[in-house]
């Protein structure tokens, strides 16, 4: 008879299996045929992109300038994002996954605005930038030590982007005008992450760059004060940060 303390032939010290989504012990973590479900939420740390253009124009027969201004400038709390997202392994170390993201970015007023002279300046409140974004991508692991696994993902989709106006305030009265139309645009992106898995349960950090392309221009209201160059901006890109919740299946 076989005692309690004898083993199973080629079965060493330390080595089992019995999590979805990848092994422990001796084995090779893997992906393949498993589910994964995560969600996160995090901050988008811009990098290049302005909001409005230089422009010069007259309201109520004064001439006006309106100074260009970033992203950052006008939307000084960190945007905050949050997703969801669904992958399925396709091999060992690789998934494809879907995501849904949206973010409601909070504007403040600056002044950036001259009015008639150099001294007489002016505020000019932006509407909140609120977009969201169903997208696709790849994801590769490239290290898997114990319970730690390091990735890189590349992902794309299409964003839709809110209609965003502002508010000029000058002398005579608020003067309001739209800037971008209702946007939808391609946006991509390369993040890399790392996880710590428990059985079937996982957090992770990561983080990237971002490409968006340029909001689509309004010069409806624009126009009749010569401020067409107002929206006249370029794309945008970002550093995303998201740190979240995963189960694997």
């Amino acid at each position: 008879m076989r005692s309690s303390g004898d083993r199973l032939a080629g079965a060493g010290p330390g080595t089992w299996t019995g999590f979805a989504g990848g092994t422990q012990g001796k084995q090779a973590f893997t992906v393949k045929h498993h589910l994964i479900v995560w969600g996160s939420i995090g901050l988008d740390l811009d990098v290049i992109g302005d909001v409005t253009g230089s422009a010069l124009g007259t309201i109520r027969g004064t001439q006006m300038l309106v100074n260009p201004t970033a992203f950052p400038d006008v939307y000084v709390k960190t945007p905050r994002r949050r997703y969801v997202a669904v992958g399925y392994g396709l091999f060992d170390k690789t998934e494809v996954f879907a995501r849904y993201t949206d973010a409601n970015n909070p504007a403040s007023t600056v002044i950036i605005g001259l009015y008639g002279s150099n001294s007489n300046t002016f505020a000019v409140a932006f509407d909140n930038y609120k977009d969201r974004m169903v997208e696709f991508g790849l994801r590769k692991y490239i290290a898997t030590p114990k319970s730690t696994r390091e990735y890189f993902a590349i992902v794309g989709g299409m964003k839709t982007v809110d209609p965003l106006s502002i508010d000029m305030q000058v002398p005579g009265g608020t003067v309001r005008t739209e800037l971008y139309s209702k946007s939808r645009i391609p946006s991509i992106g390369l993040e890399f992450g790392v996880s710590l898995e428990w059985h079937k349960l996982g957090i992770f950090l990561e983080s990237g760059m971002r490409y968006q392309k340029r909001l689509t221009r309004n010069d409806n209201d624009l126009v009749q004060y010569g401020l067409e160059d107002l929206n006249n901006t370029g794309i945008r890109l970002f550093m995303p940060v998201n740190m979240g919740l995963l189960l694997r299946f």
